[in-house]
């Protein structure tokens, strides 16, 4: 079969200017008489053009989600997430079936799957039987240390770092923390940035800080906790926009007024904290892309050589009405 190197030594002229005559390279200056030549010794050397392999994309996924609906009906984070890989999969005309692991940790999949989005936390053992199954893997959760899988995370070191400098740049020195458990997820949490970032400003936050859950009844109760205090921080910043809406509510029946009397930040930028009153000021943690780009790495295929890699989007502030500057 011919090459670009038979035509170029046969024509006189460098292999680069054959490749750009063969691909019509509208940006190539030579003379006509070089163009024909060219595509005469091609043709009659029988030349076929490489066209490149289309990408094989997969044509059906699993998702495993290891989110409780109770948790999904209190903070619709997670929900944004599934959403993003449902969409995704609607858009891309790809097969969607749902994957479980029973309580003897036995992988419930149906055959013939080609990839599999994972979501929420999985312990190393699940990760192996996940890995044993395909090597097409997208694990979406809050970053940790992995050096096996592919993970497509939100940077809530990031946003929490975000929030503090917020805050500060409004002239806020007493800043209050509500947050919740985070389990196994608390190194790479935005609440951990957010106290590592007001040590480094010389920030005391240890008596304006409450620890309870992401619910909005704990966020009610965790501020009711703060308000009631003799000393009260000038702003509070919620590890959730959850548990914002609970602040929100107990800073209401307290009488104190938001923003004037004291500022609330959330975290997630959920679909309600725009209707909350006074409108929630928020980090926006990109829920439903991290749905679309688990979605289309598992998808493409792209990964499924089981190269492990990382991928982290930032977060970004969202301002509204909840804070203000003194």
């Amino acid at each position: 079969m011919a090459t670009i190197r038979d035509i170029a030594q046969a024509a006189g002229v460098s292999t680069a200017t054959v490749s750009r005559i063969l691909n019509a390279d509208p940006s190539l200056s030579v003379t006509n008489e070089t163009r024909r030549k060219v595509l005469e010794i091609a043709a009659g050397l029988d030349y076929q053009k490489k066209t490149r392999a289309i990408e094989k994309r997969a044509s059906s996924i699993g998702i495993l989600y290891r989110i409780s609906a109770e948790r999904e009906l209190e903070d619709n984070y997670f929900l944004m997430i599934r959403k993003g890989v449902e969409d995704t999969c609607v858009q891309n005309e790809v097969g969607l079936s749902q994957v479980f692991i029973d309580l003897e940790g036995n992988l419930l999949i149906s055959p013939g799957l080609d990839g599999i989005v994972c979501i929420g936390y999985f312990s190393e053992t699940e990760k192996a039987t996940l890995r044993a199954c395909t090597a097409n893997l997208a694990f979406v959760s809050i970053p940790g240390y992995d050096s096996m899988n592919i993970q497509v995370h939100a940077d809530h070191q990031q946003g929490g770092k975000l929030a503090l400098d917020y805050l500060w740049s409004l002239g806020h020195r007493q800043i209050g923390i509500l947050s919740g458990d985070e389990g196994p997820f608390a190194e790479f949490s935005q609440v951990t940035s957010f106290r590592q970032h007001a040590y480094t400003l010389g920030l005391a936050l240890d008596s304006f800080e409450r620890i309870g859950e992401f619910t909005v009844q704990s966020g009610y109760e965790m501020m009711c906790s703060l308000l009631d205090a003799e000393r009260v921080p000038t702003a509070v910043f919620a590890a959730s926009d959850t548990i914002a809406l609970g602040a929100l509510k107990a800073a209401a029946d307290r009488g104190f007024q938001v923003p004037d009397q004291i500022s609330i930040l959330g975290f997630n930028d959920i679909s309600m904290s725009a209707y909350t009153s006074p409108a929630l000021t928020t980090i926006h943690a990109p829920a439903y892309e991290l749905g679309v780009m688990a979605a289309n790495l598992v998808t493409s295929g792209m990964f499924s050589s089981g190269i492990p890699a990382k991928m982290l989007l930032p977060c970004r502030l969202v301002e509204r009405k909840s804070c203000r500057a003194i």
